[in-house]
């Protein structure tokens, strides 16, 4: 073969692949001009949709089944574990106002107050008997704005045992 022969072969080639290729646009612009082809373009996006979920469901059903935390389980944790560290922060705060009040109530010279219990409503003296006479108790000041003074039924313990 001579140079003329490959290079005439090389451009039918290039020729049939152009004319396949318009043919084929063309074909493809048909197809996609027509409203039936939106349709099926939103079932099949929606069966994807579906399909995903599916196997989401199925995911986490495999994982329950096998007894490891899924994704809601441990998003549910996480959510306890958030309040349960609020409520130490809480109580952790009422210790702290309350060792501010036993440092500031022998030293100002002030009667230890009774103890109240707040489930049985009892009233209990302090271990030095030095409370009230009458078995009274009030509640001893604290911080303003604390988030235990705004609930009620707080009571404030005047003496640790």
């Amino acid at each position: 073969m001579s140079e003329p022969e490959i290079e005439s072969a090389d451009e039918r080639v290039r020729a049939l692949y152009e004319d396949a290729e318009s043919k084929a646009a063309d074909a493809f612009e048909d197809l996609v001009s027509k409203p039936s082809f939106g349709v099926l373009l939103a079932r099949s996006a929606e069966n994807v949709a579906a399909v995903t979920k599916i196997s989401s469901d199925l995911a986490d059903l495999v994982l329950r089944n096998l007894r490891v935390a899924g994704r809601a389980d441990v998003t549910r944790l996480a959510r306890q574990i958030n309040r349960i560290e609020d409520k130490l922060e809480r109580v952790l705060q009422e210790i702290e106002e309350l060792r501010d009040e036993l440092k500031r109530g022998p030293a100002a010279g002030a009667p230890a107050e009774a103890e109240v219990d707040g489930a049985a409503g009892l009233s209990h003296e302090p271990p030095n008997g030095s409370g009230a006479a009458n078995g009274a108790s009030s509640k001893p000041a604290s911080k303003s704005g604390s988030k235990s003074d705004s609930k009620a039924g707080s009571k404030h313990i005047s003496e640790v045992p």
